[in-house]
């Protein structure tokens, strides 16, 4: 997910997302990807003047809930250092969504 957050209005802005062609999809597991990743944020951050920048990410439960696995919580440790402050995890079941504000302090 890529944006900006206004921590003043208290607001996350997701103006676009990305997903890398080498994820794997699996019955019941998403392994994330990482081609093309570094290029795209880069060219982000360059035609915004940084004001477009690394939100987190978003994934989906089909036949689950919304609350957070073990794997997402590991998943959210391991995005607090990709994270300049805040972040946020989106996750649904396709009817349902829930977000998780990721807070890198």
């Amino acid at each position: 997910l890529m944006g900006c957050i206004n921590e003043k209005r208290r607001t996350i802005h997701i103006l676009d997302t990305f997903i890398p062609e080498d994820s794997k999809h699996y019955p019941n597991r998403l392994v994330l990807g990482t081609k093309g990743w570094k290029e795209y944020r880069s060219i982000c951050s360059m035609q915004t003047a940084d004001q477009l920048r690394y939100l987190g990410d978003w994934h989906s439960h089909p036949h689950a809930t919304v609350d957070r696995s073990r794997t997402d919580r590991d998943t959210f440790a391991n995005l607090r250092p990709e994270l300049d402050g805040l972040g946020v995890c989106v996750i649904t079941t396709g009817t349902r969504h829930k977000s998780y504000v990721i807070n890198v302090e």
